[in-house]
C-alpha cells in the first residue's frame, strides 16, 4: 500500500489526488471499475460547492451517470455526507434515494447499488472525498474493513497538510524538527524540542522507515500499523529532498482550521440561535424547512468549531460568544 503517495509535498491539487487514487484503488475499487475524487468547500449543507472531479478508469456512461447524481444532491445528503469526516455508504445516507441516478435506476443499470465514501474534512467547510461505486451495499468489515479504517486515519492528516501546501511551499527552515530516515534529530524547536517530543518523533520516524520495508514484502496491514502519520495530534511527518539528493524527514505542524464563532457558518449560526431560544432540533428542522439530520450535522460540527462536546456546553459557549442569554435547561 503506498502511503507515502499521501505525504508526497512534490504534488499538489489534481495531480495529488491522482496520485493517491492510484495508490489506492487496489483497496477501495479491487474490481477496477472506477474511483473518483474531488476536493470542495461546504460551509454548510447549502453552499456545496466542488472542483472539477477526478477519475480514474471511468467510462464515459458511468461518469455522465456520476454527473447526473452530482446535480441532484440534496442538503440532507450533503449534510450526512460531506460536511463532517468520516467513511459513508451512499445508500445508508438520507437523500440516497432522491438522487436522480438512483431514482432513475440509471446507476442500478451500470451494476450499482451503492458508493463508498472517504471523506476528509475540516471545521471550516474545506474537504476532499474519494469515492468508489459497489455492486454490492458497502460494509466495512473483515481485514477490508480494517484496512480502509487505517487509510481513512491518513487520508484526513494528509489532506489537512495539502491544505496548508495550497497557501505556502513548504521550506526546511519552517519544520519544527528535521530528522534523518533513521531518527536522529538534527534540528527540533519550540514544543518539538522537548524530551517526549523528540522521543516520539525519533520513534515515529523509525516506524515510517520500518513501513516501507513491510511495503516492499507486500504486508498492508503491517504497513498500516506501523506508519504514523499524525504525532502527538500535532505533527505530520513528511519527507524532504536536498538538491543532491540527500533524504531527510520534517515535522510540520498540523493543527486545524481556525475554530471559534468567526468558523461558524451562517446557517449554523442561524441553528444556534434558534437553539438558544429553546427550540428543539425538530422544530429547528420545521422552522427553517430542512431535515431532522441536517440540524443535528449542523449542531455537531458547530460543536467541533467551538470545542465543546455536549449540547448544552454548545449553547453556553455561543451564548458567552454572541453575549446573548441561554433558554437551556
Amino acid at each position: 500500500m503506498g502511503l507515502a503517495s499521501l505525504y508526497r509535498t512534490d504534488l499538489d491539487g489534481a495531480a495529488w489526488l491522482l496520485s493517491v487514487m492510484n495508490a489506492l484503488q487496489p483497496l477501495l475499487d479491487p474490481q477496477r471499475r472506477g474511483i473518483h475524487g474531488g476536493f470542495y468547500e461546504c460551509p454548510d449543507p447549502f453552499s456545496f460547492t466542488p472542483e472539477p472531479l477526478v477519475t480514474l478508469g471511468f467510462t464515459d456512461s458511468l461518469r455522465a451517470v456520476f454527473d447526473e447524481g452530482m446535480r441532484t444532491l440534496s442538503p440532507a445528503f450533503i449534510a450526512g455526507t460531506f460536511l463532517a469526516p468520516g467513511l459513508v455508504s451512499g445508500a445508508n445516507s438520507e437523500g440516497w434515494n432522491d438522487i436522480g441516478a438512483v431514482r432513475s435506476g440509471r446507476l442500478r443499470a451500470q451494476g450499482f447499488v451503492d458508493v463508498l465514501n472517504v471523506v476528509a474534512a475540516e471545521p471550516d467547510g474545506g474537504g476532499c472525498a474519494i469515492s468508489s461505486f459497489r455492486a454490492e451495499p458497502a460494509r466495512l468489515r473483515g481485514p477490508e474493513g480494517h484496512l480502509i479504517r487505517g487509510l481513512f486515519r491518513h487520508f484526513t492528516v494528509a489532506h489537512r497538510l495539502q491544505r496548508r501546501l495550497r497557501h505556502a511551499p513548504i521550506l526546511t527552515d519552517a519544520a519544527d524538527a528535521v530528522l534523518d530516515p533513521g531518527g536522529r534529530v538534527h534540528h527540533a524547536k519550540g514544543a518539538a524540542a522537548t524530551r517526549e517530543m523528540v522521543a516520539a518523533l525519533r520513534s515515529a520516524a523509525g516506524n515510517a522507515e520500518a513501513a516501507r520495508a513491510k511495503r516492499r514484502r507486500s504486508d498492508p496491514h503491517a504497513v498500516l500499523d506501523a506508519w504514523d502519520g499524525l504525532i502527538a495530534g500535532r505533527w505530520t511527518l513528511v519527507d524532504h529532498f536536498q538538491r543532491d539528493g540527500r533524504r531527510y524527514v520534517l515535522a510540520l505542524e498540523n493543527g486545524a482550521p481556525t475554530s471559534g464563532l468567526r468558523a461558524l457558518s451562517p446557517r449554523e449560526r442561524e441553528v444556534l440561535g434558534r437553539a438558544l431560544g429553546g427550540s428543539d432540533n425538530k422544530v429547528i428542522a420545521y422552522d427553517l424547512g430542512i431535515a431532522h439530520a441536517t440540524v443535528k450535522v449542523l449542531m455537531a460540527r458547530a460543536a467541533s468549531k467551538l470545542g465543546v462536546r455536549t449540547r448544552r456546553e454548545l449553547l453556553a459557549k455561543f451564548a458567552a460568544e454572541v453575549g446573548s442569554p441561554t433558554n437551556v435547561r
